[in-house]
């Protein structure tokens, strides 16, 4: 049995039984960043079998949809590109409703990941501390260049711009803290920068909270919306690894949510949740 607490003792295989529509967190849930988790593979097929829809819901904006659709299959994931929806999609609508087409943007993330930007319509910029961006873009860490020098750049640009007097937008695909980087690891993940960054612009523009990074990925209801839209007349549910994103951004979009035990949350932590991040399922593993 996989199923730990109420509603009662259930399997993955016979949660599916109530939910005709299954969203499934990437990291932590079905990959650990260097292969497969435990049972993912076999969940999935059997939802294949059963022609029970899915999607992976990931905050991960450093890959493309089609590269990450291939590394996951070199995993062992029977997975199709179209039933991934990373938080690097949002881009779009976020640079739509602003009107940004056009805008000068400082992106920080993988360059194979800047199509997000570039299809948003945003005109990418140099990574340097002379940029005065429209826009500025966390997409997640930038691995063409060490830490300690992309913090460099962006608080330096952050700065700069401020004090001239203009106010670029700021948008965090990712809003994850960390991650499950393999083998037991965490890393820390975009919204920490993130947040790293607000609390230098908050000391040093005390007159006000400081400027904020819009945040769109999971909680938030933007990702959730994309694959609800897709199947509307279900009764979905979010498999996820983290309270704080996957189970709290179910539950803020009204569907049931199951935590899974081979991420970062812990059984401890989800029997002490407050009602808004209380998991309604928690497995040990997808085993079937």
């Amino acid at each position: 049995m996989n199923l730990l607490i109420p509603p009662d003792s259930s399997t993955f295989q016979e949660i599916t039984t109530r939910h005709d529509l299954f969203l499934f967190d990437a990291y932590g849930v079905l990959f650990d960043g260097t292969k497969a988790l435990p049972g993912a593979g076999e969940a999935l097929q059997y939802l294949h079998k059963a022609n029970i829809p899915f999607f992976i819901l990931t905050n991960d904006a450093s890959k493309t949809t089609e590269y990450a659709c291939t590394i996951y299959k070199k995993s062992g994931l029977p997975v199709t590109q179209d039933t991934i929806i990373s938080s690097g999609m949002l881009v779009t609508d976020y640079f739509k409703t602003h009107a940004l087409d056009g805008a000068e943007t400082l992106v920080l993330g993988p360059e194979r990941a800047y199509s997000y930007v570039t299809e948003a319509g945003g005109s990418i910029l140099p990574f340097s501390i002379d940029a005065r961006p429209d826009a500025i873009v966390i997409l997640d860490d930038k691995s063409e260049v060490s830490f300690h020098e992309s913090m460099q750049t962006l608080i330096t640009v952050l700065l700069k711009t401020y004090s001239e007097g203009k106010e670029p937008h700021l948008l965090l695909a990712n809003p994850d803290l960390i991650y499950p980087s393999g083998q037991g690891n965490f890393n820390l993940a975009a919204g920490s920068i993130a947040g790293m960054l607000e609390r230098i612009l908050a000391l040093q523009f005390p007159a006000s909270i400081g400027p904020e990074f819009v945040r769109v990925g999971k909680p938030y209801l933007a990702i959730f919306n994309k694959a609800l839209t897709r199947f509307p007349d279900t009764n979905p549910v979010m498999i996820g690894d983290q309270l704080y994103t996957d189970i709290k951004g179910a539950k803020s979009a009204g569907i049931s949510a199951g935590l899974v035990l081979t991420g970062i949350s812990s059984y401890n932590c989800a029997l002490q949740a407050p009602a808004e991040i209380k998991p309604d399922y928690i497995l040990k593993s997808l085993h079937i």
